[in-house]
């Protein structure tokens, strides 16, 4: 099943992040994406007013990639060797520097100017060269911390049963998880299936040095399908994990934001959560006909398990 599941990842990677991937290209990563949406997928969330308040309005919150904790998350590397050198390439910078010397040298110069002029053509050059690295400080350097700034993250997991997850996000098993169905969404929402982005776990930041190098030569804008998808990647570090993300762009923000109505199909109560937030969770569960499940430790093994609380199909049965 990892097998399968990597490769096909790694297809809508391919599909996505390549130069000069057609529309063809696009809509097969599309199709791969849907037909793997997993049938639920959780969001964890320690108790607050907020996330009460988002339970309660069936919303979702949506956090500045810049403030995630992954200090890497939404990188991109761009190498400045890369770009200067393409561009002196193209222009076939050496060769012109020394068919300027050459040129020079055919007029016969005093034997004594000869070293002089040299070195002011390759100072010239150097000049240039610099300019050039000046040039990538001010416009292309900025690139990836204006992109992380707009960006805009609500991060999902394929597992409710993560002891790692309840720790990290939910204050210590204290909080709660929903779970969401969202794969009719993605069969009617074509802005919604292009939101949702299963992460793809490398060791290596996107590197986006030729995509910046091929649009500087070509005077076009970065593909949107690049700027659109490249929060997917990750660290290994986090495949645990098994992260699914919805990706939104805004202009930057001091907060985020909620957005959309998605109402959960169940909720899971933390095994440690404080038995008032339980009392309140499991009411407004009901109010808003919503599955109640607790997670508790097992006694014979490091797992959680979920035991049912309130399941509104007995319930309706009563």
């Amino acid at each position: 099943m990892e097998t399968t599941q990597r490769h096909w990842k790694e297809e809508i990677a391919d599909k996505i992040f390549t130069i000069g991937a057609t529309d063809e290209d696009l809509d097969t990563a599309l199709k791969l994406k849907r037909d793997n949406i997993p049938q639920s997928l959780y969001k964890y969330r320690a108790v607050s007013e907020y996330s009460i308040k988002n339970f309660k309005n069936d919303q979702i919150w949506f956090n500045s990639s810049s403030k995630m904790n992954d200090p890497y998350d939404s990188s991109l590397g761009i190498d400045r060797e890369i770009i200067v050198q393409g561009l002196l390439e193209k222009e076939n910078f050496d060769e012109c520097v020394q068919q300027t010397i050459n040129d020079y040298m055919k007029t016969n110069p005093p034997p004594e100017e000869i070293e002089e002029v040299k070195a002011e053509i390759h100072e010239l050059a150097a000049a240039g060269i610099a300019l050039l690295n000046k040039k990538f400080e001010e416009c292309v350097a900025p690139i990836p911390s204006f992109l992380q700034d707009r960006t805009y993250i609500s991060c999902f997991s394929e597992k409710k049963d993560s002891i790692l997850m309840w720790s990290h996000y939910t204050n210590n098993h204290e909080g709660f998880c929903l779970e969401y169905d969202f794969t009719e969404y993605a069969k009617t929402s074509a802005n919604f299936l292009e939101a949702l982005n299963p992460v793809i776990y490398d060791n290596k930041i996107f590197d986006l040095s030729h995509h910046t190098l091929d649009i500087t030569l070509k005077r076009t804008k970065l593909d949107s399908r690049v700027v659109r998808n490249f929060p997917l990647l990750k660290s290994q570090a986090w495949s645990y994990e098994e992260e699914w993300r919805l990706i939104l762009f805004d202009e930057p923000r001091d907060t985020g934001f909620e957005k959309g109505t998605f109402k959960p199909k169940a909720i899971y109560l933390g095994a440690k959560i404080d038995e008032k937030d339980k009392a309140s969770l499991i009411e407004l569960a009901k109010e808003k006909n919503v599955d109640v499940y607790q997670m508790k430790l097992k006694n014979t093994e490091f797992k959680l398990e979920a035991h049912p609380e309130y399941i509104v199909s007995r319930e309706t049965v009563k």
